[in-house]
């Protein structure tokens, strides 16, 4: 899994608007496409409402 042990990553919801996303672990070099359910998926995280409009 990634993110902190302990506590779930939350995926903004938002994400999901867009057909693909872009995820980094940090460095410029390591930034990946992805999906939002994949990035759901590989972060064992759960979709959120990060804000509202």
């Amino acid at each position: 899994m990634l993110g902190r042990p302990g506590a779930p990553p939350l995926v903004d919801v938002a994400l999901s608007k867009h057909p693909q996303v872009w995820a980094g672990a940090g460095m410029p070099c390591t930034v990946f496409r992805t999906t939002f359910a994949e990035l759901v998926k590989l972060t064992g995280g759960e979709a959120a409402v990060a804000a509202t409009d």
